[in-house]
């Protein structure tokens, strides 16, 4: 009974204690550091100097990928950044190949203008202006772009062992953001560039346990852990710098914009970035590309170039009904007509192929849907049969024209 009253002081301390900790404010655990250099970054730093730096705007860098962070996290917690666009214009001052203005608080700007425009008004004592309002800056490009991907558990595994209670393991998991950037120019609002770069997001856990029995009622239990994740927002902004690096090189191979020496054209930095598109491009090893030899023409379903109205279908008359022609022998078309006989067994081939193909159109009349794969098909079947009649006509009459005297 005694222990009793003592139970209730301590719990009391307890919660007195703990009530004081709360309404303590907390220190901060380390300080506030800049953001480090990533290594695109550090490459674009060491481009050659522009002949000029090019006005730039940027309105947005949206998240379009959708995704949210994975349970057990919150649900309404995005697995991306949605600061994309503040990376992406600090990425662009930092180049030093861009001068970005700002568009995306505009009205900010226009606003505080019209502040200063209402303190220059004239007042009935004189004067001197407050400040001289110089033009906004106009762009030459627009910065477009956005994030495009964010795949999880790209690849996961690990391994570990366990050996008479002591146990250690090592888990891996891979995900992986893709972003997309691209120039437009103001002009004519052709994409001048489109650069799309992907960055690997890598998580670690490691962790060991110990259980055993050390005596016969003595069990031995514990357990020791880390985990390491890369942070989303470092991966993005990795992924724009690595896409604006390219689209850096990519504009100055096509030509878009130079570099102040023409000496340096030749950089390594350069160079490598090129290599780098330039194997990009290649096929995949183990995959061949046929060479292309020409258009055919496949005998299934062809898809005309302009949409065929409906059109009822009439079976075409057999070749017997036309009229009759003229008999033609190799001796009427000795001397320069000699190529009309060829032309002739070419074009009467043809009528016989195209024509007798025609005739089985009826499937067209059963077809109620326009521009349907049975109607396109037979109907160009009946254009083609009406085309060589119509040379075969022709060569008729030049026959019959040669015969004569």
């Amino acid at each position: 009974m005694l222990h009793r009253p003592l139970v209730a002081v301590i719990a009391a301390l307890t919660l007195l204690a703990s009530g004081c900790a709360v309404h303590q404010p907390l220190g901060s655990f380390s300080e506030a550091e800049l953001t480090p250099q990533t290594r695109a970054g550090a490459d674009i730093a060491a481009f050659p100097q522009p002949k000029g730096k090019i006005p730039v705007a940027i309105y947005s860098f949206k998240d379009q990928t959708g995704q949210y962070k994975a349970s057990p996290g919150s649900s309404f917690s995005t697995a991306v950044t949605q600061g994309a666009t503040a990376i992406l214009i600090k990425a662009l001052k930092d180049s030093g190949w861009f001068l970005p203005v700002e568009r995306e608080n505009l009205q900010d700007i226009l606003t505080e203008r019209k502040i200063a425009r209402a303190l220059e008004q004239p007042t009935a004592t004189p004067a001197p202006p407050l400040r001289n309002l110089t033009p906004l800056t106009a762009a030459n490009l627009i910065i477009e772009g956005s994030i495009i991907g964010y795949d999880e558990n790209v690849k996961t595994g690990g391994i570990g062992a366990k050996y008479f209670g002591i146990s250690l393991s090592q888990q891996y998991r891979v995900d992986q953001v893709s972003v997309n950037l691209r120039a437009v120019d103001i002009n004519t609002g052709q994409i001048l560039e489109s650069v799309s770069t992907s960055k690997t997001v890598y998580s670690i856990l490691l962790d060991g346990g110990v259980y055993r029995f050390i005596s016969f009622k003595r069990l031995l239990q514990a357990e020791v852990g880390v985990t390491a994740t890369e942070p989303a927002a470092i991966a993005v902004e990795e992924a724009i710098r690595t896409a604006l690096a390219h689209l850096i090189v990519q504009g100055i191979g096509n030509r878009l914009w130079t570099v102040m020496n023409p000496a340096d054209l030749d950089a390594p930095i350069l160079k490598e970035y090129m290599d780098s598109y330039t194997k990009s491009l290649a096929p995949v090893a183990g995959e061949s590309v046929a060479p292309v030899t020409g258009l055919q023409e496949s005998p299934a379903a062809p898809v005309p170039a302009e949409p065929v109205p409906p059109v009822e279908v009439v079976p075409a008359a057999p070749p017997a009904a036309a009229a009759p022609a003229p008999a033609v022998t190799a001796d009427v078309l000795k001397g320069p007509d000699e190529t009309l006989l060829a032309r002739y067994t070419k074009a009467k081939a043809e009528v016989d192929a195209a024509c007798t193909r025609s005739t089985a159109c009826s499937d067209c009349k059963k077809t109620p849907v326009q521009g349907s794969d049975a109607c396109n098909t037979c109907w160009n079947r009946v254009k083609r049969c009406r085309a060589t009649r119509a040379e075969l006509q022709l060569v008729e009459q030049l026959m019959a024209a040669s015969k004569a005297p």
